[in-house]
Parts: structure tokens; sequence; C-alpha cells
């Protein structure tokens, strides 16, 4: 029967990723699971340890414990005892490397613990290179090499010392073993801009070499695959043999590379002094806030103090968006951009709405109360609004994430902030679903007199932002080039902000300037009473 039972165990369908099947792993399982609980010793039973001892116990391995002084071993044992170095040393996993750097455009894992970044400087001749390894010994790479050898390899030998010293070695290999300098052979040291650091048992070294030195010990980086080899020490800094862990079987063409779209100094010189203009209104609506208070307090004063830095905040998310992208201004330009965005059409939203009623009072021969939203109320509404933003920016950030990637076509490369379609509809969305709200109050009420209120100029910049976000955020999705997407995303933003301000405070400070009195509620409310007399 015993024979019968071992056939059953391997005959089995077996789960994804499992050796055997359900049958033979729940027998084993009920099997090791009795034994252990039966033994009065297990370290795990409840009368052996403290919860703080078992957790010494669970976090001691076999490399710390030989570390200890009674060993004499010291500290140069490795962390993995078990680790045995082997040509693609993948002990440590992918998901322990690689900090990406977006001036280097092209990336290449030379294996799963060798990752080559470089970049062609066409203007300049020069290739920059990064080299990521995990390792704390030597790295090194090398060009053209002969067949089966490193020999008359061109090769760039890089260490970091413990005193954070960083050694980039130009040097050539007239044999197998340690390369010779190349200022030992009477040539140059050609390679530039030298630095690195060792983090978390991996090394990353970055520098530069000419296409072409002119040295007779620097092989030229010609527009063709070449032979590019590499290697390194996983256990030490000294120059010695690198044991398995290298490579003679990449052929790479270093600058074949499709050139870096950026957006064009023009468009950043426009964008900027647009910004600049933007910022400097909004600060001079708010001195004027302070100096003539009373011509603000028809709109309420903190409406205007609030939606005016609001403005200015979303002017900084357009600063952000200047810059070539990386992960963390995406997330901050966007965050910035949905907390300006409430701000300001939150406050206006409630402003179009107090407009509306009064409209209604109208319609109804009564007399409008037409005096400001009350400061408890503009906050309370705004507050809401930017809460719930910043509650869709966490749930974003933390389910999907928004980073820089490189996206590609034909002739160039460029950068852009990416993520799931999902979370961009839902940011887009709801800021659209919102100004069609605004809109359709502004519709709604769009008979009411002038007099009453800043109603025709707050409908005027309701209607032309959710105007621009209707013809311009389909083609934010479908533009495939830097400079295109660079004008329907930034342009768009600072339009926005700049005719908010210009439209609906502009006028006021004019106003002041020009020396005349002061709007008031009731003077409002006497014009409503003739309109309305005159009327009938």
């Amino acid at each position: 029967m015993t024979w019968k039972l071992i056939m059953a165990f391997f005959s089995e369908d077996k789960g994804q990723g499992q050796h055997l099947g359900e049958f033979a792993s729940t027998l084993l399982r009920m099997q090791l699971s009795t034994l252990r609980d039966s033994d009065r010793f297990w370290y795990e039973q409840e009368s052996m340890f403290t919860s703080d001892e078992l957790a010494t116990i669970y976090n001691t391995s076999l490399a710390s414990l030989l570390k200890q002084p009674y060993f004499d071993i010291g500290e140069s044992f490795p962390s993995n005892p078990f680790f045995v170095a082997n040509r693609q040393l993948n002990y440590q996993g992918e998901q322990v490397l690689y900090k990406t750097d977006s001036q280097y455009l092209n990336i290449l894992d030379l294996s799963p613990s060798y990752r080559l970044s470089w970049t062609y400087d066409e203007p300049n001749k020069m290739v920059n290179f990064q080299l990521q390894v995990v390792t704390t010994g030597w790295i090194g790479i090398g060009f053209d090499a002969d067949p089966g050898t490193m020999k008359n390899a061109d090769i760039i030998l890089c260490r970091i010392f413990d005193d954070g010293t960083v050694e980039v070695r130009d040097s050539y290999a007239l044999d197998v073993g340690v390369p010779t300098l190349d200022v030992e052979l009477g040539g140059t040291d050609d390679i530039t801009k030298k630095s690195g650091e060792t983090i978390n048992g991996m090394t990353t070294v970055k520098f530069s070499r000419p296409v072409n030195s002119g040295d007779k010990w620097d092989k030229p980086i010609r527009n063709e695959a070449q032979k590019v080899i590499f290697a390194f020490n996983a256990l030490t800094k000294d120059l010695l043999y690198h044991g398995p862990t290298r490579s003679s079987q990449k052929y790479i063409n270093l600058l074949s590379v499709k050139t870096v779209q950026d957006t064009t100094d023009a468009l950043l010189i426009i964008s900027a002094i647009a910004i600049g203009v933007g910022i400097l209104i909004a600060i001079v609506v708010l001195v004027f806030t302070f100096l003539y208070e009373e011509h603000f307090r028809i709109f309420s004063t903190l409406f205007v103090r609030i939606s005016t830095l609001g403005a200015i905040m979303g002017f900084v998310s357009a600063i952000l968006m200047l810059p070539r992208p990386t992960g963390h201004l995406c997330i901050a330009s966007f965050w910035i951009l949905g907390v300006a965005f409430y701000i300001v059409f939150a406050l206006t939203f409630l402003k179009i709405y107090r407009i509306y009623l009064i409209y209604l009072e109208i319609s109804r021969s009564d007399l409008p109360d037409i005096s400001p939203p009350s400061n408890f109320l503009l906050l309370s509404f705004m507050i809401f609004a930017v809460v719930l933003e910043c509650m869709f920016h966490v749930i974003w950030i933390k389910v999907d994430s928004l980073d820089a990637i490189k996206a590609e076509t034909e002739t160039h490369i460029w950068y852009k902030c990416d993520s799931s379609i999902v979370f961009w509809m839902i940011f887009v969305t709801t800021k659209l679903a919102f100004m069609l709200a605004c809109s359709v109050l502004c519709f709604l009420s769009r008979k009411i007199p002038e007099k009453y209120s800043e109603g025709g100029r707050l409908s005027l910049v309701v209607y032309a932002v959710f105007l621009i976000s209707i013809i311009v955020l389909p083609l934010g999705f479908a533009v495939s080039d830097q400079n295109g997407r660079f004008v329907i995303q930034v342009f768009p933003i600072i339009i926005t902000f700049l005719a908010y301000l210009i439209l609906i405070f502009l006028p006021v400070i004019t106003r002041i300037i020009q020396g005349k009195p002061v709007i008031k509620a009731v003077d409002l409310l006497d014009i409503a009473v003739s309109k309305d007399h005159s009327t009938a």
C-alpha cells in the first residue's frame, strides 16, 4: 500500500508554483504540525521563551552567530554564508535594484546584478556612463577585447574605498590579469566627471569618457555594435581575480541612440514670464486687500485673499512642470494643482451659488439679500473640497503612484508623468464636473443685473475654464510630442489663474486707482429698489 500512496502523492494535480498536490500537501502539513506541537521542547512553546526572546531568535542568522567574538572570524564574514558567486550573481533579486536616473537615456542589465546606463552627449562627443552593481568590491567594464578573453580590452576599473574615495582607473589589458593604467603605458587618463557611492551593498559609479580621446590605449567608441565585457568582485576591493562574476557576450552600439526632446527654450521663457506676471498680480491684489480692505468687502475679503493664494499655488504647480519631470515633481505638481483648483473654484462656486440665490429672490420680486457669504461657510466648503482632493491623491500614490517615464517615438525620447488611466480620468472628470456645475449656475443666473454683483465676470471665467478643459484635456492624452504636451498641459493652467485674477480683481484695483467710491451692499440694495420701481 505504501507504493500506491507514493504514486498518489505524485500523480495528483499540483497547484500553481507547488511541487505537491492538495492531498499530499495537507497530509505532510498535518504530520509535521502534529510532530511540532507534541514536542514540549519546541522553542515556540509558550513556556520556553518570552515574546522579546522569540523576536531575538527570529532575527538571528547563522552569519550573525559566526561573527560573535568567541568565534574570532570578524566582520569580513559574508552576510549570506550560503552564497556561492556565479556569473549572474542573482542572489539579491531584482527588487533591490536600482535607482533610476533620468539623465541616462539608455539602460541595459548586463546581468541581474549589473546595470549599465549611458547617454551619448553628441555635441561634446562624450559618453556619460553609470554602473550599478550589487557589490561592495571593485567593478569594471571594457571595450573591444579579443575573442574569448579580456586581452587588448580598453578597461575602466572602479572602486569606492571605506573613506568614500572614488577611484576610476583608465587602463588597458595587455594580458589576462590586472589591467595596466594608461598613464603607466605613456598614455593619458581621459576619464572625467568621476563620482560614486556605496549604499546598502550596491555600488554606483558615474563617469564620462570621450568617443575618441586620441590616446592609443583607448579604444574609440564607434557607431556600430561593439563588444562590451564586464566583471566585478563580490567580496573585495583589492584588484584580485573576479571569478565567475564576469561576461564577454554583449555587443552594444553606444552611439546609436535617440535624441532627447526637452521643452524648447522659447516655450520655457514665455511660460516663466507669464507665471511671473501672474504671481506679481496676485501679490498686488493681496497688498490692496490690506490697504483698501473696504473695497473688497462686497466680495468678502476672505474670499479674495484665499482665492488669490490659491491662484499663486496654481502658478507654483506650473513652475514644477517646467523642468524635465521626475517622480517627485509629478506628484508635487499635480497635488498642488488639485488643491489650488479647489481653493479657487470651491470659493467661486459658493460665490456663484450666492448670486443664483439673489437671482431667485429678484425673480420673486423680493428684495435680495446681497451680503457676501459668511467666512465660516466659505472656509468650511473650501476645506471640505480640499480634504477630499488630498485624500484622493493619497490613495492615488498608495495604489498606483505617479511617476516620470521615458516615452519614445521613432526619432526622439521625452519624459512625461505617467499613471493608470483610471486615476487620470478621476482627476480630470471630477474637476470637469465641478466646472460644469459652476457653468450651469452661471447660466441659470445670467439675467441678473451686473450691479448686483461681479457675476458677469465670474461667469466669463467659469465658461472660459470649462471650454478650455473640454478642448484641451482630450488632446493631452493624444499628443506624443514634448512641446505639444507642454503647451497643452502648462499653458491652460497659467491662462486659467491669470484670467481669474485679471477679470475678477483687476477691475476693483482699477476703481481704487481711479479714486472711485467704495461700493457697499447698502448701495446695491438702493440700486435694486430703484430698478424694481422703474420696472414696475
